[in-house]
């Protein structure tokens, strides 16, 4: 066996990898029936099957050392001894031992550079870290200082807080001492005017004497206070019956005491006297209560207003004076008013010993039903409503007007509701009084 023109101990670089090897064997009895087995070692575990090709081929041959081996096979089925060609391929460059070496300095360089930049970092870290600790120290230092301060503070504050509440539950005691007192006094005050009140219910005349004189007849009376400056006055006699709403200056307590003069000198002047004209009456209660209250020596200025009406029966016919309150009356649903003069009774002013001028108003009745009403200030300028104005003397009247169409029982309960409703949450501001009745 000859390999031609093949070096001893051939070395082939990496990338000369794809080998083709050719061989032939001598036949001079019949050639063409020679045949070929081969391998290479390592690569073949065995020999490549029997063929007649002449040529290996093998592509991409990983670095190594290889030996080729080939044999033939004549006609007659006998083995030649088998020949063999060793080589080697030489590893790339990048797994030759000064490529690695280089890499692993590399790779240990990079690794110095990084544990020596993390080692800076960290260091620097520490540094910082420990300036932040130094300031931080010092902030709290300087806040333990601050709160020792405040502490002392805290604890003088204290000492005065509890010097103070010592005080302070002396003077609550002595308050509740005296708000003991004043309760027991206000309780006093309450009891004696609470029987004021029944002094002044006995005043007012019954209800039922009313409406026996009356039968279509109401009163919705509701004072502020326990007692009122507002009242209703009544008297019967055989055809002639008096009524009358007054309302005295104030209210409450003084207005009560007003209230009682009033009614002793009505009793007196129609009563005791006999006087039934309202215009005559009227004059004679502004001289008794000028004279009553001595206004002229003490310059008071109690009065009060007033609508008085005298229903004779036997004439059909009603009569009006007033002072300053009027007289509604709605017949037909249509409302008609009889003003009262401007001035009041009684009072300190320049009218006070001289004769008003009252003027009685007359109504004649017919078989058409009327319905009266006298009435006080106190529903008219009770504050109330959405914008808390007063209820205001127009709509008052236009809500007897629409009363007025309902039976005169029912009356007073639609009364009581619209004042409810437009005085809301509020707080009632003056007397109520509202009479009416129907002829």
């Amino acid at each position: 066996s000859q390999w031609n023109y093949l070096p001893s101990n051939l070395v082939l670089p990496y990338e000369k990898n794809n080998l083709s090897f050719y061989f032939a064997s001598s036949s001079h009895t019949v050639p063409k029936r020679v045949r070929y087995q081969w391998r290479l070692d390592p690569m073949d575990k065995s020999w490549v099957s029997v063929t007649n090709k002449t040529a290996a081929d093998y592509p991409n041959i990983p670095a190594g050392e290889y030996t080729f081996q080939v044999r033939s096979m004549n006609h007659l089925g006998a083995w030649g001894e088998a020949t063999a060609y060793s080589f080697k391929i030489a590893p790339p460059f990048w797994l030759t031992w000064w490529f690695i070496t280089l890499l692993v300095l590399i790779a240990l360089s990079l690794v110095f550079l990084i544990v020596w930049a993390r080692v800076k970092i960290v260091e620097e870290q520490k540094q910082e870290l420990q300036r932040l600790v130094e300031e931080r120290t010092a902030e709290v230092v300087k806040k333990k200082d601050e709160i020792l301060e405040k502490n002392i503070e805290l604890e003088q504050q204290q000492e005065e807080i509890i010097a103070q509440n010592e005080k302070m539950e002396k003077q609550a005691g002595e308050l509740y001492l005296t708000n003991y007192k004043i309760s027991q006094k206000n309780r006093k005050i309450t009891a004696s005017i609470t029987y004021a009140k029944r002094i002044q219910d006995v005043m007012l005349p019954l209800l039922k004497h009313i409406q026996e004189a009356l039968p279509e007849s109401f009163v919705f009376y509701r004072p502020r206070d326990i007692v009122s400056g507002d009242f209703y006055w009544f008297h019967k006699k055989n055809d002639k019956i008096i009524i009358a709403a007054v309302d005295c200056t104030g209210h409450g307590v003084p207005g009560a005491f007003l209230s009682l003069v009033a009614s002793n000198l009505l009793h007196n002047i129609i009563v005791n006297k006999g006087i039934f004209d309202p215009s005559r009456i009227l004059n004679l209660l502004h001289f008794s209560v000028f004279s009553y209250l001595k206004q002229n020596e003490t310059h008071n200025q109690d009065g009060m207003d007033i609508a008085l009406c005298c229903i004779d029966k036997k004439e059909r016919t009603v009569s009006f004076a007033g002072a300053k309150n009027p007289l509604v009356y709605v017949k037909k649903d249509e409302l008609k008013i009889f003003k009262g003069i401007k001035n009041s009774i009684g009072g300190f002013s320049k009218y006070s010993d001289k004769q008003l001028n009252f003027k009685n108003h007359v109504v004649q009745l017919d078989d058409e039903p009327t319905t009266f009403y006298l009435y006080t200030d106190g529903f008219q300028d009770q504050f109330g409503g959405k914008k808390g104005e007063k209820f205001r003397t127009v709509p008052f009247r236009s809500l007897l007007r629409e009363i007025s169409q309902e039976p005169v029982r029912e009356q007073k309960g639609l009364l009581k509701k619209a004042f409810e409703d437009w005085k809301g949450k509020g707080k009632q501001i003056d007397d109520i009084l509202v009479l009416g009745f129907k002829i």
